[in-house]
């Protein structure tokens, strides 16, 4: 297996992961004072679609990147808040839909 190959095998594994959420830990926070798992898959989830929007789409499409410099905590934030406006299921599905287009867009890049 090659380096890309074992990576992408890695990125995967956060789709299992989150797949396997009980319902029953999906508000507990990590630890005191710190974010539920809920909110770390929304968090998450939004750095996925950012990446794939911003890095990834435009790399397939020969286009310009469109990342920025970003507001790191607020982008946290925000994405704690929007978390709240999606259910679990909803979170889930939104997940597995972006980071597998950014699985399959790597796995058709080229190796090099």
């Amino acid at each position: 297996m090659n380096e890309k190959s074992r990576l992408l095998e890695e990125f995967k594994e956060w789709i299992c992961f989150v797949s396997e959420i009980r319902e029953m830990d999906w508000q507990i926070k990590i630890a005191e004072g710190k974010w539920s798992v809920h909110d770390i898959v929304s968090h998450i989830l939004l750095w996925d679609k950012y990446f794939f929007e911003a890095a990834i789409n435009p790399i397939l499409n020969n286009m310009p990147l469109t990342l920025t410099q970003l507001d790191f905590e607020k982008f946290n934030q925000d994405a704690v808040e929007f978390g709240k406006t999606k259910t679990k299921e909803e979170l889930i599905e939104m997940t597995i839909q972006y980071r597998n287009m950014i699985l399959q867009s790597i796995e058709s890049l080229e190796d090099d």
